[in-house]
């Protein structure tokens, strides 16, 4: 908000003062949905199977965190991806 103000201040521009706070909200918001996702796994004792469980939403700033919770690497004969409701 202080940026929007200084921005229009500053320029004595409306819209760029609208397009700085419009800005800064999308970056604000990516950054707290970023930490609002989890994913556990679970390993069965036959050491075949993997369950990832996801809880909260994915959205272009949590897309990294997503991918790197798998473990490409990892051997298996199942992946179970589920989603909790």
């Amino acid at each position: 908000m202080i940026a929007a103000v200084v921005i229009v201040v500053w320029t004595g521009n409306l819209a760029a003062g609208v397009i700085v706070g419009v800005v800064l909200s999308g970056l604000f918001f990516a950054s707290k949905v970023r930490h609002m996702f989890t994913v556990d796994s679970v390993l069965f004792d036959d050491g075949r199977t993997r369950t990832y469980r996801i809880a909260g939403e994915i959205f272009f700033a949590s897309a990294e965190r997503f991918a790197e919770a798998f473990d490409f690497k990892e051997v298996l004969d199942r992946v179970v991806i589920e989603r909790p409701r």
